[in-house]
């Protein structure tokens, strides 16, 4: 007779790509943050758009990459528990993890440029 032993971590972990596509999707609301920044910062450089609606809108829009990065930083909290308790999983997704953090924090470093150039008034049309 066979003897089967159920490992409870491991077939919580055969899941964790459902619990890990958050982090792709708040990389990708961080790009798309990203683009509207930089059509809104190219509007303005062309007089078409208002630079006060502008502003209110960045300063929403950097609050929002805030909260993705503290939704970033809440994943590599997760990460570090998941890494004490087995480093087997932790290491199949840390590389990711830091991949989308690193692409995030490029993309919130390009809005916060950009939304003091339009801040300071440094868009010369």
């Amino acid at each position: 007779m066979i003897k089967m032993t159920y490992n409870a971590l491991k077939e919580l972990m055969s899941y964790y790509y459902l619990e890990f596509n958050v982090y792709y999707l708040l990389g990708a609301i961080m790009l798309i943050n990203t683009i509207k920044f930089g059509k809104d910062y190219i509007s303005i450089k062309k007089n078409k758009t208002d630079k006060i609606q502008s502003f209110k809108a960045g300063y929403f829009d950097l609050i929002i990459s805030v909260l993705i990065m503290l939704g970033l930083g809440s994943g590599f909290l997760f990460q570090g528990a998941l890494s004490d308790i087995s480093s087997e999983y932790s290491q199949m997704w840390i590389s990711k993890m830091i991949i989308i953090a690193v692409i995030s924090f490029v993309l919130f470093i390009v809005q916060l440029v950009l939304y003091l150039f339009i801040k300071r008034g440094k868009i010369h049309g």
